[in-house]
């Protein structure tokens, strides 16, 4: 028996297509498919700002001067 794990989206149409080759020709197999949806991409868990970005206790953060060398892009 033989588990692959992937990821793959569903299509506007609510049909998923899978293609997979195998080593396997011609024989009847078992398949079991489980669904498990995935978070939205680039969510934050609550409170995240205030708990992690906004949970800084040390000095303040800034930006150091670059060498005289080191060109800046930035105004």
């Amino acid at each position: 028996m033989n588990t692959i794990i992937l990821t793959t989206h569903i299509g506007p149409n609510g049909r998923l297509y899978i293609d997979l080759p195998t080593d396997l020709q011609n024989p009847d197999v078992e398949i079991a498919l489980t669904f498990q949806p995935l978070p939205p991409h680039n969510t934050w868990f609550d409170n995240f700002f205030t708990e992690i970005i906004g949970g800084w206790a040390g000095e303040p953060l800034q930006q150091p001067n670059p060498l005289p060398d080191e060109k800046c892009s930035r105004p």
